[in-house]
């Protein structure tokens, strides 16, 4: 049996528990790909969550960044590599979240799936970019963790976000499209951040009918523009020009908060410089994720499923075991695009 390894949080930062503003329900969620339909495969998976009735000084979130998924996410087939963009412009969170001055990001994790080839997450101030909040040239599908930041990274009002990820579909006959499902694609960073606020996604949407139109299409709604890329005939030549217009069009940026949806913000994608590289890692060397560990007298034992629940009136969750399992027990949890009435089309 394989146990991963225990994120550890911050001394002084915890999820916290025990509120209403908390969450009350813990949920796993395992995605299963067979595509062999290999039989006799066993799956005894499981979490165990720390805690600690000693409350601690800042409650944490997690922020997800990057474009949305349904209907706007789009890989041409038989290109080696092929950039898709999202944008978050952090100014008008004000707006959902009055208290919000600004955000500590202690951690971040990168998801895309199979065809993902590598994942940067840029900081920008003032137009400029002043360094990285998570990047990964050499992205693997099957080594995905949370990693915290050698340097915690400071999100002030008006700062903006840009995720870039690449992508390899040399292998695939057909459009990749945006989903949940394996073989489809997403482009996400989920950043760890304090103290905790009640903002939950900041997603881009590209201007699709400007992109298709460029393409040639007489299309003048967004619906008619996604039948248009889906149907579109792509060869190389093609498909560099769609990852040209996805990156200078205007992208929607829709931000999420406990209170509802904050549209009618727009922006543009800003060009991302290459980071000074390590002699031999070729890692970011002012801002490097680093693997996380556990507290020395952390338990390791016992059985996996093991979900740690007493609590007082409140307390602070330490360490989950498992990255995804801690984005899934957010209070802020959950892709906005499923949410009933988000304006994509």
């Amino acid at each position: 049996m394989e146990t991963a390894k225990a994120f550890q949080f911050p001394s002084d930062v915890g999820i916290s528990l025990g509120t209403p503003d908390d969450p009350t329900h813990v949920m796993m969620e395992i995605h299963y790909s067979n595509f062999k339909a290999a039989a006799g495969t066993q799956d005894n998976s499981g979490m165990r969550l720390y805690y600690t009735s000693e409350v601690r000084k800042y409650d944490a979130g997690i922020l997800e960044v990057g474009p949305t998924i349904t209907n706007s996410l789009f890989i041409p087939p038989k290109v080696e590599s092929f950039k898709t963009y999202g944008l978050c412009k952090i100014g008008n969170f004000t707006k959902k979240s009055p208290g919000v001055t600004q955000m500590k990001v202690f951690a971040v994790m990168l998801h895309t799936h199979l065809a993902g080839r590598a994942v940067q997450v840029a900081h920008f101030r003032n137009g400029s970019q002043i360094g990285f909040l998570g990047r990964d040239m050499n992205y693997d599908f099957n080594l995905q963790e949370t990693r915290l930041l050698q340097n915690m990274s400071t999100l002030e009002m008006g700062d903006e976000i840009v995720v870039e990820c690449t992508y390899n579909t040399m292998d695939r006959k057909n459009i990749t499209v945006g989903g949940v499902g394996t073989k489809e694609e997403m482009c996400m960073g989920f950043l760890y951040i304090y103290p905790r606020n009640s903002i939950s996604n900041c997603f881009s949407f590209p201007n699709l009918v400007h992109i298709a139109q460029a393409l040639g299409k007489d299309v003048y709604s967004t619906e008619q523009a996604v039948m248009a890329i889906k149907s579109f005939q792509w060869d190389n030549a093609s498909a560099r020009v769609f990852e040209v217009l996805l990156k200078e069009t205007t992208h929607s940026i829709y931000v999420l908060s406990q209170e509802g949806f904050l549209p009618g913000i727009s922006g543009e994608v800003h060009n991302i410089t290459k980071p000074r590289d390590t002699p031999c890692l070729g890692m970011i060397d002012d801002n490097m994720p680093g693997h996380a560990t556990p507290h020395e007298g952390m338990p390791h034992d016992g059985p996996p499923g093991d979900v740690l629940s007493h609590y007082d009136s409140k307390g602070s969750l330490t360490s989950p075991v498992w990255a995804l399992s801690l984005l899934l027990i957010s209070f802020q949890a959950g892709l906005f695009d499923w949410i009933p009435g988000f304006p994509i089309l």
